[in-house]
């Protein structure tokens, strides 16, 4: 009994004392003890990566003397840019991609595993020379070899097959280029509303105007100019003086946001554009639900442009006004944990090179990949949708479509995802 009584006075002392340190220390624990809680109820403990998609944007580049970009009075309009050439990567660009890579296998590292298996991969890239050669330099940074692939003893390099569709035929990747999307991206330009916020910047495209030589008056001609700024300030050149007033910020590059404002504007262009590659990505989470994913898929590479970076990012609601810097990228994770798949979204700056995790407007960071799907549902393009002739454009009348090809879906978009389906 004595016993119990002392055990009992020196509990309580202690309790006593405990509470004698003060309200500060009894807040300490009770917060600790919460956070406990609270840690072991927080999603993601548990999560397992099952399938990650990465739209990313080619790296530094030259000019590209397309009709677009070099302008009459540019002081560089005849220079090759030897020995790139016009539009292609520079070698700042080239270690940007790579860098790119370097990133994707420190982020996924465990996932991938070290060694490359050609069924983990899959890489995709417009037709273009600079995100063909993106693609590589990615690829590159992604998969050194390992030991029991290395084929050089100084060459730290395996090559890695690649694909890409024609340009003519492209309707994911370039699927601005489709007649139902110019279509519907000059009616927008009609809007009264779009050519009140034009004219704001009619002033400013008047004295470009006679600055470049070039008529200057449409949101595609700031588009274009401005990018001609980019691609020769990262070459570290000299731009005209009267340059630096407009670029890389003030008014410019406000006419150059409002250029992915118009080009995004309404459901039906974000279905075309940012959804078509959308589309893609989640046929093949859906794939990797249903089983029928082709056995070991981890990683589908997609090397573009920073269209589709801000179409994207549109399509999915989570643009804010910038413009998508040389190697930036969407990255698109498909998660599980328990028995629920979840998506999450990163958005990689490029420049920094770093990535940061975008939460998606009426879900969570970790989106369950139920309410994911309703939420892009809207944006989601249909097999009408997709129909893309591009000899009906004027860019393309003067070319003959493969007759061999399919004329409406041109196998774009599920073919290389899935087996039997």
């Amino acid at each position: 009994m004595c016993e119990v009584e002392t055990d009992r006075s020196n509990a309580e002392l202690q309790f006593d004392n405990m509470i004698s340190i003060g309200n500060s220390s009894m807040y300490s624990v009770i917060a600790f003890i919460t956070l406990i809680v609270a840690f072991a109820n927080v999603k993601g403990l548990n999560l397992q990566t099952k399938l990650v998609n990465v739209v990313f944007r080619h790296g530094d580049r030259t000019p590209d003397n397309n009709g677009y970009e070099l302008y009459p009075n540019d002081p560089y309009l005849n220079d090759d840019f030897y020995p790139f050439g016009l539009g292609e990567l520079t070698n700042n660009g080239k270690m940007r991609e790579y860098q790119l890579g370097q990133f994707l296998r420190k982020q996924y590292d465990k996932f991938l595993g070290k060694v490359y298996i050609p069924d983990v991969l899959e890489a995709h890239s417009t037709d273009y020379r600079r995100t063909k050669a993106s693609l590589q330099l990615v690829l590159a940074g992604l998969y050194p070899p390992a030991l029991i692939q290395r084929w050089n003893a100084i060459l730290k390099w395996q090559p890695i097959p690649t694909e890409y569709i024609p340009r003519l035929y492209d309707n994911v990747l370039l699927s601005d280029e489709c007649p139902r999307y110019l279509n519907e991206y000059n009616q927008v330009l009609e809007l009264p509303e779009v050519k009140e916020e034009l004219a704001a910047f009619d002033d400013m495209n008047a004295k470009l105007t006679e600055l470049t030589g070039k008529n200057i008056s449409t949101p595609l001609d700031m588009y274009y100019l401005y990018h001609t700024f980019v691609a020769e300030s990262f070459m570290n050149l000299d731009l005209p003086d009267w340059a630096y007033s407009l670029f890389p910020y003030g008014r410019l590059y406000n006419g150059t946001i409002f250029a992915y404002k118009v080009a995004n504007y309404n459901k039906l262009q974000k279905r075309i554009y940012g959804g078509a590659v959308l589309r893609k990505i989640i046929d093949s989470m859906k794939a990797h639900v249903n089983g029928t994913l082709k056995a070991g898929k981890k990683l589908i590479l997609y090397s573009g442009h920073e269209t589709n970076i801000a179409s994207l990012l549109n399509t999915l609601e989570v643009y804010r006004p910038h413009v998508p810097e040389y190697s930036s990228a969407v990255i698109i994770e498909l998660l599980y944990e328990g028995d629920k798949y979840y998506v999450k979204v990163l958005y990689y700056a490029g420049i920094p090179s770093q990535a940061k995790e975008i939460k998606l407007p009426d879900c969570e960071v970790l989106c369950p990949l139920e309410k994911f799907l309703q939420l892009t549902a809207d944006v989601i393009p249909t097999d009408e949708d997709m129909i893309c002739d591009k000899t009906k454009t004027e860019s393309y009348a003067d070319q003959k479509p493969n007759q061999n090809m399919n004329r409406n879906l041109y196998n774009v978009i599920n073919n290389y995802i899935t087996d039997g389906v």
